[in-house]
């Protein structure tokens, strides 16, 4: 978890972080450009040195205009190292171009979420005006891995004892998604279920959006019909859908906005009696 990780940075070295609120429901995209602009302007932004920006926020699971708020930080520091975290992007994004992502300096993806590889299985993509800087984690030193000329690519080409079956997997995991269609078919059938299985619990539940479906790709967020008074409740009925159902629906709470509300994901071998069910 990147927070986890920056609260350790904090500890250990002193760094200070800030973090960007954001209220949902959410009404656009503009709602996170507002709001990092905001945290902009209340800080020192010349000591402003890394920002990590979520592809795909988790939970809340909404995409995030990572061209826009990277032009909009690089506008206030253009030294700001800007890290894209693209865990959940890589099979759900209908279209990764890192082209079309603006002034990043570096993204990073899984491949067990959304691509159907398995874990430990990923991409790193840095700007080559910046790859000097960026090494293996912890630092290696091996045959292909020296201080001195090493390339960028070669860094990682042989890390240690590290096994490296999950790479070696990807290509069938690749070759499967051909298999279903493509990302095209893919992202067709997936989206479309997410966005019919959102409209009909809506419906079901009177409830509302987190979030408009134009931020939304595989996974929704939906707000919980009322009589949920705390997270022990939501708890117990997490419980009791598992237990009794055999479903897993994670019950959620937005501080913020004061609403519980739920994060459900729609995959190729689901349809829309999978919703039906957990509906009713």
């Amino acid at each position: 978890m990147i927070r986890n990780t920056a609260k350790w940075l904090e500890e250990v070295y002193n760094i200070e972080l800030e973090s960007v609120p954001i209220t949902f429901p959410l009404a656009d995209e503009e709602d996170f450009l507002r709001a990092m602009q905001k945290s902009l302007e209340s800080i020192d932004v010349s000591r402003l040195r890394f920002v990590v920006l979520d592809h795909i926020v988790s939970v809340p699971a909404v995409r995030e205009p990572i061209k826009e708020l990277a032009q909009l930080i690089k506008s206030y520091n253009k030294d700001t190292f800007v890290m894209v975290d693209g865990a959940h992007a890589m099979g759900q994004v209908k279209k990764l171009t890192i082209g079309d992502l603006g002034p990043i300096d570096a993204y990073l993806s899984n491949g067990h979420k959304w691509c159907y590889s398995p874990k430990g299985s990923a991409f790193l993509w840095v700007n080559q005006a910046v790859t000097s800087n960026v090494f293996p984690e912890p630092t290696v030193i091996s045959s292909a891995n020296s201080i001195g000329p090493t390339s960028f690519s070669e860094r990682y080409t042989y890390v240690s004892t590290r096994d490296y079956t999950a790479f070696l997997s990807m290509s069938k995991a690749l070759e499967f998604r051909e298999n279903l269609g493509g990302q095209q078919a893919i992202y067709e059938y997936v989206n479309g279920l997410a966005m019919d299985a959102k409209q009909y619990l809506i419906d079901l539940w009177n409830v509302t959006a987190m979030a408009p479906d134009g931020m939304e790709d595989y996974m929704i967020n939906i707000g919980l019909p009322k009589g949920i008074p705390d997270a022990e409740v939501g708890k117990a009925l997490h419980d009791w859908l598992l237990d009794k159902h055999n479903m897993y629906m994670l019950v959620l709470y937005n501080k913020e906005s004061e609403v519980f509300f739920t994060r459900l994901s729609a995959q190729v071998y689901l349809d829309l009696t999978d919703f039906v069910s957990l509906g009713e």
